[in-house]
C-alpha cells in the first residue's frame, strides 16, 4: 500500500458582526453619488480603478481625482430623455477597455444599448460604440459578464444575448437562446463551458434559471424564477456558480422576485434548492478571491458574509455610513471592501478578512466542495462542513472505483474543516496524471466530487 503526504488544517471561527473605519472614495461632486451600479478594476501595482453608474451619467477614478467621463442629457429617468447612461464594467484583459450600458428613447419608444470604450484615460469617453441591446423599457441597460477560463471571451445581456471573442471588438447574436427577457449570465467558477443564465423562453410564461455545459450551445431548464414585473426593469436576480454549489440572489425592485427575495443555495447543480437567508433585498453578491469560501452580499440594510461558500449568511455589518446599498466588491490582493450606495457615493473599509479564520458560520448542511485550484499539480485544498457531530470519512478513489487513499477517518465536532492534499510520498512517488474522484461521508450522507491531477 503505497502511502501519501498528507497535510490537514482544521479551521475553527468565531463569529464577528461588525466592521468599522469606513473610508468615503466619492465621487467628489455630490451631485453623483446616486448610484446605480459599480464596478473596480484590481491590478497588482497600481491603484483600483473605480466606475460608478449615476443618475448624472458615468464617472471613473484611477486615484484621487474623479473624472464625469459620460454624462446624461438631463439626469432623468423619464421621457423625453434622449440617452441615461446606467452602467460601467472594465474589461479584465486590458487595462484601456471599458463597456457601458445605457437606456435610448427614440420617438416612439424607449430601448436598451451597450458600447465599448477603447481609451478609458480619456477625459471624455465620446459616444460608445454601439452593442446590440433591446426595446424593454427602463432597464438597467446591458450588463457584462467575462470568462474565468478563456481570455478576451466576455457576454452582454438585456432583453437579448450577445457574445464576443475578442474583447469587446465584435459581437455575435446568440439566437439560439430563444428569450424575451435575459436577467443574468454567469460562468461556472470552476467548469470550463459551463454557464447559467436567468431568461424568459418565447415559448413560456415564466422566467426560470438554466444550464449550459457547451458554452451557450444549448440550455436545459434549472429552476423556476418568481419574477413578478413584467420586464426585467432592474437586475433582480444573480446566481454565483462554484462547481455543485449555485448560489442565488434575488431582490425585489421594483416589486420583482418578493416570493424569493434572498439567498438560496443548491449543492446538486440545481436539483434541490435551501433558501438560507430570506426576506432581504439583495443587490449583489461577490466572492474574495483571496479565500474562494467568504462571500459578501451587499443588502438594503447592511453587508452579510458567508464563510463557507454561501451555504450560510450572517450579518456581518450594519455600521456603514449608508446604509442603502447597490454594490459591492473586494479587492483580490488584499484585506479591502468597497460597496456604492444609492445615496451617499462609494466607500472602502480595512481588514475585512484578517478575523475571518477565526469567525465560526455553523453550517446549515453536511457539504463538500469543490478542490481549489482543480486541476491540481501536486497539491489541492479540499474543504467539507460537518452539521452534526459525528464520524467522517474522506476518501480518494481512481475513476475505476479503487480507493487510493483514505484522508479523513474520525469522529468530527460540527464545523468547516480543510485538508490540503498531496499525491507525493516521501519516497518521491507521485500519482499518475488524470481523474479522481473524492467523496465524504457522514453518516447517512454521502457526496463525491471529481478533481483532476495534471503535469
Amino acid at each position: 500500500m503505497k502511502t501519501f503526504t498528507l497535510f490537514l488544517f482544521i479551521t475553527c471561527f468565531h463569529f464577528s458582526s461588525s466592521a468599522t473605519g469606513w473610508r468615503f472614495i466619492g465621487p467628489d461632486s455630490t451631485h453623483w453619488r446616486n448610484i446605480a451600479q459599480m464596478d473596480v478594476s484590481f491590478r497588482t501595482g497600481r491603484s483600483p480603478y473605480i466606475g460608478v453608474g449615476t443618475t448624472r451619467g458615468i464617472c471613473m477614478t484611477s486615484g484621487a481625482t474623479w473624472n464625469y467621463v459620460l454624462q446624461d442629457y438631463s439626469g432623468r429617468f423619464f421621457p423625453p430623455e434622449d440617452v441615461m447612461y446606467r452602467s460601467v464594467y472594465f474589461s479584465p484583459w486590458d487595462d484601456s477597455v471599458g463597456f457601458v450600458g445605457y437606456n435610448i428613447h427614440y420617438t416612439f419608444e424607449p430601448g436598451s444599448l451597450g458600447g465599448r470604450v477603447p481609451n478609458i484615460h480619456l477625459g471624455n469617453w465620446g459616444f460608445p460604440w454601439q452593442i446590440g441591446g433591446g426595446y424593454v423599457g427602463y432597464s438597467p441597460s446591458l450588463s457584462f459578464e467575462f470568462s474565468p477560463h478563456h481570455p478576451n471571451h466576455a457576454y452582454s445581456w438585456i432583453i437579448d444575448l450577445y457574445k464576443s471573442s475578442d474583447n469587446g471588438l465584435s459581437w455575435q447574436h446568440q439566437q439560439n437562446v430563444d428569450s424575451y427577457g435575459v436577467l443574468f449570465i454567469s460562468f461556472d467558477q470552476n467548469k470550463d463551458s459551463v454557464l447559467y443564465i436567468g431568461r424568459k423562453p418565447v415559448s413560456q410564461s415564466a422566467f426560470g434559471v438554466y444550464r449550459s455545459t457547451d458554452d451557450g450551445t444549448s440550455w436545459t431548464f434549472v429552476r423556476p424564477l418568481s419574477i413578478t414585473a413584467s420586464y426585467p426593469f432592474q437586475r433582480v436576480a444573480e446566481l454565483l456558480a462554484d462547481g455543485d454549489t449555485l448560489v442565488l440572489a434575488t431582490n425585489h425592485f421594483p416589486a420583482s422576485a418578493d416570493t424569493t427575495c434572498g439567498i438560496s443555495v443548491s449543492s446538486d447543480q440545481g436539483t434541490s434548492w435551501s433558501q438560507v437567508l430570506a426576506g432581504v433585498n439583495v443587490q449583489k453578491i461577490t466572492r474574495d478571491q483571496l479565500l474562494p469560501n467568504v462571500w459578501y452580499a451587499a443588502v438594503q440594510g447592511g453587508i452579510y458574509r458567508s464563510v463557507n461558500g454561501g451555504i450560510g449568511w450572517h450579518l456581518y455589518t450594519d455600521s456603514l455610513p449608508s446604509l442603502n446599498l447597490v454594490d459591492i466588491r473586494k479587492d483580490p490582493y488584499s484585506d479591502t471592501l468597497y460597496v456604492a450606495t444609492s445615496d451617499s457615493g462609494v466607500y472602502k473599509v480595512f481588514d475585512v478578512t484578517a478575523a475571518v479564520r477565526e469567525e465560526r458560520e455553523m453550517p446549515v448542511t453536511h457539504n463538500l466542495h469543490q478542490n481549489y485550484p482543480n486541476p491540481f499539480n501536486p497539491t489541492t485544498i479540499i474543504e467539507y462542513d460537518i452539521r452534526r457531530e459525528g464520524r467522517a470519512e474522506l476518501s480518494i478513489y481512481s475513476t475505476l472505483g479503487q480507493k487510493v487513499r483514505t484522508v479523513v477517518d474520525e469522529e468530527k465536532a460540527m464545523g468547516s474543516y480543510q485538508v490540503v492534499w498531496d499525491g507525493k510520498n516521501d519516497g518521491g512517488y507521485s500519482l499518475p496524471s488524470g481523474a479522481y474522484f473524492y467523496q465524504l461521508r457522514v453518516g447517512e450522507f454521502t457526496s463525491a466530487r471529481r478533481m483532476v491531477l495534471v503535469k
